[in-house]
């Protein structure tokens, strides 16, 4: 099956004093959520030979606050 992957990001460095920031960072990773299913069981003496039982992770979020001083 076809695999199609999608992950953006987006950042904001902002700096507080002369000596310190603060980066904010936010990211997602499979931002499509499209299933992305994995290879089918090639093993010809399981019973489920040929299905496809198992996909990829879904879509998630990451936030990021880091202070640099």
């Amino acid at each position: 099956p076809n695999f199609i992957d999608v992950h953006i990001g987006i950042h904001k460095h902002v700096r507080v004093t002369e000596r310190m920031s603060l980066q904010f960072r936010a990211e997602a990773f499979h931002t499509l959520n499209r299933a992305n299913y994995d290879t089918p069981i090639n093993n010809i003496a399981n019973a489920a030979f040929g299905r496809i039982l198992t996909a990829a992770d879904p879509r998630q979020y990451q936030l990021l606050l880091r202070l640099s001083f």
